[in-house]
């Protein structure tokens, strides 16, 4: 996927119907800036590695999934820059969150 170095719009990425992508600058490896969020669905979706780990790349993330309602939150592992976002989307969103005991047990997650 493409590196976003300017701020600005996040774009969404169809690969199949039902799956779309989109590339949101986390913390992560250089040379990458950014961390693939995968969106599971059409206008219902599940949101799988949310990052994010600004005020306005969380808003632009929101922004990109404009009319799409996030009905579920995958978390693939617990590395920053793959779960930087999912507080605020879970907040805005009252998604339910999936993840792996280990990773719910890393970060601090209850219930999930």
């Amino acid at each position: 996927m493409a590196f976003r170095l300017n701020a600005g719009p996040l774009a969404v990425h169809s690969v199949l119907p039902g799956l779309a992508v989109v590339a949101v600058p986390s913390p992560t490896l250089p040379p990458a800036t950014t961390t693939n969020c995968w969106l599971l669905g059409d206008q219902d979706v599940i949101a799988v590695d949310p990052a994010g780990a600004t005020v306005a790349d969380r808003a632009a993330l929101y922004a990109a999934l404009d009319s799409r309602r996030v009905t579920g939150i995958l978390l693939t592992h617990h590395h920053i820059d793959h779960t930087c976002g999912v507080d605020d989307l879970h907040q805005r969103t009252g998604a339910p969150l999936f993840a792996h005991p280990h990773t719910a047990t890393v970060l601090g997650l209850s219930g999930v």
